[in-house]
């Protein structure tokens, strides 16, 4: 029998993290100071913001087509010229 997508191994992580930032959040910072604790959250979802940005940019940079430069046939003339025999 066959899970499709659930069975992969980034599915298995992307559930493994997010449940454990459910438990931190929940069960771990319960008990602590409500000002602490929004601290650390703010903390930890701006870095994920921050992280999944950079993944995004580095992505759109990787399937950019590169600039192409044009070929100029002029210099090659020039250096011909300067041989001697053809001018």
């Amino acid at each position: 029998m066959s899970l499709g997508p659930f069975s992969s191994r980034r599915y298995r992580w992307a559930l493994l993290i997010l449940v454990s930032c459910c438990w931190m959040s929940m069960g771990v910072l319960s008990d602590c100071d409500p000002a602490i604790a929004n601290q650390v959250l703010d903390g930890v979802g701006n870095a994920t913001a921050d992280v999944a940005g950079t993944l995004i940019q580095a992505l759109f940079d990787s399937i950019k087509p590169e600039a192409q430069t044009p070929v100029t046939t002029s210099s090659t003339l020039d250096v011909l010229r300067g041989v001697g025999w053809l001018s």
